[in-house]
């Protein structure tokens, strides 16, 4: 006990107040307080305040509880990066797959072999377009279709007012040659107007007209390249 606690509790202990001890010791030790110090605080308060504050420890930091929450924090973040990088890549493939999707309907699909120009022996060029349109000299509405290695044709005559609509359908064999170089027809059947007529009795030769442009080359290509006209078409 120091010396002016001990002056103190003495003058208590011989009656005086606390108020006139405090005052008479204060006169001769102005330092002094009866001011006890702050007590520690109880273990259980200790250990609660270290669970709360895992990381603070007497003014420092606790090696393993910021190993702990370092790989705690690490898992976090790689979870995160993970989960966008996923949602990243099937935004990528949704965008790739529109694309692919855009690319392919600018392509025009081709129908069949069938498709394109091509030139008979007179310099007609016939057509067979895409989405089945069909064109020749004659100025009709026509339409095609190719099933297997029989074509089918429709014209309609649209007729001026007060005239009836004539229909023509004709039915026949082809066979495309030299990779589509050229190809044979052969009508068979004819209708107009649902009747049945004798279709022509010819076999028709028809080059792509990548190959010709004009009667000359027509028959220059037919003399140097097509071959013999199959059974089906000169009987």
């Amino acid at each position: 006990m120091s010396e002016e606690r001990a002056y103190f509790e003495n003058l208590l202990k011989k009656g005086y107040p606390k108020e006139d001890a405090l005052a008479y010791t204060q006169k001769y030790y102005p330092d002094f307080t009866d001011r006890l110090p702050e007590p520690p605080p109880p273990s259980a308060f200790l250990d609660e305040d270290m669970n709360e504050w895992p990381i603070y420890h007497e003014g420092g930091f606790r090696l393993e509880h910021l190993v702990a929450e370092s790989i705690l924090l690490a898992e976090a973040m790689r979870d995160t990066i993970v989960e966008h990088r996923q949602k990243v890549m099937a935004a990528v493939g949704l965008v790739a797959v529109l694309l692919l999707a855009a690319l392919a309907m600018q392509i025009p699909a081709q129908l069949s072999p069938l498709e394109g120009d091509w030139m008979k022996a007179d310099g007609e060029i016939i057509t067979f377009a895409g989405q089945g349109e069909y064109l020749d000299r004659s100025g009709y509405e026509a339409e095609w279709s190719l099933d297997g290695n029989i074509l089918e044709v429709v014209w309609v005559d649209q007729p001026r007012q007060g005239d009836s609509t004539t229909a023509f359908a004709q039915s026949g064999r082809v066979s495309i040659e030299d990779d589509g170089a050229y190809m044979w027809l052969r009508w068979t059947s004819l209708t107009v107007n649902g009747e049945a007529e004798s279709p022509p009795d010819t076999c028709i030769l028809l080059i792509d007209a990548n190959e010709v442009s004009n009667i000359p080359a027509y028959v220059d290509f037919a003399e140097q390249n097509v071959g013999r006209a199959p059974s089906w078409c000169i009987d």
